[in-house]
């Protein structure tokens, strides 16, 4: 308990929230949060079918690791981590913690070069303690004042969208990334990251603030 609550020590995962949820029931408070590889590469390609770890691992390091198929199976003869043989168990987390561990530089280096390091430091990260709050606690919501923001979000990045498409300049591949950023105090702001050619760059850039001031 005691190292999973000293935020003097960093914690490295995949899907933390997860790990928060599980250590409540125990009455630990997990803080320390470091990384998360699942939020990384979720907010590095946020259109992904798959983030497990497995694929991943090869994605960023060529190598194949076994995958939790390989250790508790599937379909009905499918085991839980308790069934697991205690040798099984160490060989499941050093299989687990080793190929989060190694695609930590490579995507903290892609965040940085994407400019997304801010974000995700300052936005995707301490949102996951809320998210996991959220899940222990419960929420109430509004379905009708949520369906009005949901309809409003919306349209604005319809118009996000229309305004990139109309500059020629902005290339069809790989797709333009728009999208909320940040729920701040009295605005909500988006990202938006369209790709062109070095030489287009900043006249993108000052043409499309011109156009959604």
């Amino acid at each position: 308990k005691p190292v999973f609550e000293d935020g003097a020590i960093e914690k490295i995962g995949h899907n933390i929230k997860d790990e928060i949820i599980m250590l409540n029931k125990y009455n630990i408070r997990l803080e320390g949060i470091g990384f998360d590889t699942m939020i990384a590469k979720y907010l590095l390609e946020p259109s992904e079918a798959s983030y497990d770890i497995d694929r991943l691992v090869y994605e960023y390091n060529n190598t194949d690791m076994k995958s939790e198929k390989d250790f508790l199976g599937s379909g009905v003869k499918k085991v839980s981590y308790k069934e697991l043989e205690k040798n099984q168990r160490k060989a499941y987390m050093f299989n687990y913690l080793k190929g989060i561990w190694s695609i930590k530089a490579p995507m903290e280096i892609q965040l940085m070069e994407t400019d997304m390091d801010n974000l995700f430091k300052e936005v995707e990260l301490p949102l996951v303690k809320i998210m996991a709050s959220m899940e222990i606690l419960g929420f109430k919501i509004n379905i009708d004042e949520l369906k009005r923001i949901g309809e409003k979000l919306s349209n604005k990045i319809s118009v996000l969208e229309q305004i990139i498409q109309d500059d020629p300049r902005v290339l069809p591949e790989p797709a333009p990334n728009i999208r909320v950023s940040e729920l701040a105090d009295s605005s909500v702001n988006f990202i938006v990251r369209p790709w062109v050619k070095t030489e287009d760059y900043w006249g993108v850039y000052w043409d499309t603030l011109e156009k959604v001031k």
